[in-house]
């Protein structure tokens, strides 16, 4: 009977011990942030660039981290950006909690560096225009389907922003090629010739798109990473990539063009991430 009694204790011991180490496993998952860091080179990069440091961020879905999201804050803050990109589904619904926690991120962000944005396939539920007036309230650059000269030292690039192709009056009965490309033409007007030009949008299974159109390097989120990861396999599921995709983080290229994926932030319709940490991405640029 004693012996009996001292097993269930330690199997229950056992079980409880598992139960944690799930939960912290789990917790990391979602909240561990990763710091990943990529250089970019181009010939067409003028010298005053050279070391030009991009934080790249992309689907928070309203999540916090932290008391005011001090965390992610101190965590991009350390990498010392010049300028800070968000590419889209900074909210996850158009609900005060989601809304109040993504705009506490970017009142703290622009206290760092200039901060640009573009939508992504979530704000499209939300009310575009009332979300656009707050975040320039807040000093957020908001690049819907424009473009604008980044100076420094005399030389110039130029960074461009297109809506996610779900939201705004080209919606609707055109297809999304169409609908991208018309978005990609207003986002280089004005633009100068032979700048190296960036582009932030929230898609990249549509690279072919933004490589024929010439940019050469574009910043994209959307996939969360595959959400889960599985040695050996890599990414489960992407929205509109479906199983085993292809394109969900780091460096992917088409020509002279360079693509960086984010795995993002947050969680969406699937509230788990798997060997997928949240990630804060550090793109650095060089002259060659």
């Amino acid at each position: 009977m004693v012996l009996s009694l001292k097993r269930r204790t330690v199997i229950s011991l056992i079980l409880v011990l598992i139960l944690l180490a799930l939960f912290l496993f789990s917790y990391a998952q979602n909240n561990w942030l990763s710091i990943t860091k990529q250089t970019v080179s181009s010939a067409k990069i003028p010298a005053a660039f050279n070391g030009y440091r991009i934080v790249h961020l992309s689907d928070l879905h309203g999540k916090t981290f932290g008391f005011g999201q001090r965390p992610l804050l101190k965590a991009v803050r350390k990498q010392h950006p010049d300028i800070i990109v968000f590419t889209g589904d900074m909210i996850d619904s158009d609900t005060s909690g989601n809304r109040s926690r993504s705009l506490t991120l970017m009142r703290g962000l622009v206290k760092i560096a200039s901060v640009y944005w573009v939508t992504g396939n979530h704000e499209r539920i939300a009310d575009l225009a009332g979300l656009e007036r707050e975040l320039t309230d807040v000093g957020v650059q908001v690049m819907n389907n424009r473009g604008q000269l980044l100076t420094r030292e005399g030389a110039s690039l130029w960074l461009s922003g297109i809506d996610d192709p779900r939201i705004g009056s080209l919606s609707g009965s055109q297809d999304t090629e169409v609908i991208v490309n018309e978005n990609m033409d207003r986002s280089v007007e004005n633009r100068p010739d032979g700048l190296y030009t960036l582009l932030l949008s929230h898609r990249p299974e549509i690279l072919d798109f933004y490589a024929r159109k010439g940019f050469d390097l574009i910043f994209t989120g959307h996939a969360h990473g595959g959400q889960f990861r599985l040695p050996f396999l890599g990414p489960i599921y992407a929205p509109d990539q479906g199983y085993y995709p292809k394109l969900t983080e780091g460096v992917h290229t088409e020509g002279d063009s360079v693509m960086v994926i984010s795995r993002g932030l947050g969680n969406s319709d699937i509230p788990q991430r798997l060997f997928n940490r949240p990630e804060v991405v550090v793109v650095t640029l060089r002259k060659i």
